[in-house]
């Protein structure tokens, strides 16, 4: 093998090695996952066990890894300048952890902070990793918003408690479901930007809007609504019962702009569609174009 060859082969060994210590404590309790599923305690368990324990160690496997990959980041990070997008240097360096939440766990990442007097503090690998600046990751984030959507706070607790191995209290659900909707307004205006830049739009414009009645709290009514709820006269103090909805609804209502190319049938294709043509296929060709809800 020639001399530059083995050097490589050699460098290459040295850094698999490196980055094999960072990943020790996964590849333990890999293996004793394993040991576990060949043993006589786990011989004869039910399906419903195994899937406990597996999930549960699961959980624990891919934090690990996760962790692992974070003290690996942390490890490479090389010290240098600190510019700022205020146009400051920052010049004090010391190493700072902090503690992030995600789906598989909590995890600490360590990296450089770079700081000076009166000035805001940078972390660069935060940037680079896109860490939020609370504890919460954006898995847990998304959890949370979609099934706040569908439920209430509590049952969000419960649902995240069940299927991640995050713990997410009830008042920090809220504020994460707050947050996830604060740029809704910024959402809207890029979507609609994004739908004028397009070139190619369809010959028919398309506008289909729905609404819901939502039930409210008192406050949140519009005044003459909050007024005629007020003066009704409830059988229940803890909620409303049959009929008693009236006056405690705000209507939200969701449009969609769309357009789409003419969908032309001949008389024959109307008169036998299923045996002239694949009502499917013609779809996908004339699918609907600059959507925007």
């Amino acid at each position: 093998m020639p001399g530059s060859q083995q050097v490589l082969l050699v460098r290459y060994m040295q850094a698999s090695t490196v980055t094999s210590e960072f990943f020790i404590q996964a590849r333990s309790l890999f293996e004793e996952m394993v040991d576990w599923l060949g043993s006589d305690s786990a011989c004869g368990l039910e399906h419903e066990e195994l899937e406990k324990n597996l999930f549960a160690n699961g959980n624990e496997l891919l934090r690990r890894l996760l962790q692992g990959y974070l003290d690996l980041r942390s490890d490479d990070e090389i010290e240098g300048d600190c510019h700022g997008s205020d146009g400051e240097t920052r010049t004090h360096k010391r190493k700072q952890e902090r503690k992030l939440t995600t789906i598989f766990g909590t995890v600490i990442v360590g990296r450089i902070g770079y700081g000076q007097r009166k000035i805001v503090s940078l972390n660069p690998l935060d940037a680079e990793l896109n860490l939020p600046v609370e504890q919460y990751s954006y898995g847990v984030r998304e959890r949370v918003a979609s099934s706040v959507a569908i439920n209430g706070y509590n049952q969000t607790v419960e649902t995240i408690k069940k299927t991640t191995a995050a713990q997410v209290p009830k008042r920090q659900v809220e504020q994460l479901a707050h947050s996830a909707s604060s740029d809704f307004d910024i959402f809207y205006q890029n979507r609609q930007a994004e739908s004028q830049k397009l070139e190619k739009t369809g010959e028919i414009i398309v506008i289909s809007a729905d609404g819901k009645g939502v039930i409210m709290r008192t406050e949140d009514l519009r005044p003459e609504t909050q007024k005629r709820a007020l003066n009704a006269h409830k059988k229940l103090d803890k909620r409303l019962t049959k009929g008693e909805k009236r006056n405690s609804k705000r209507m939200a209502t969701v449009a969609s702009v769309y357009t789409i190319e003419p969908f032309i049938r001949t008389p024959e294709q109307i008169l036998n569609p299923k045996e002239s043509f694949d009502i499917r296929e013609l779809h996908k060709k004339d699918d609907p174009t600059a959507i925007w809800v």
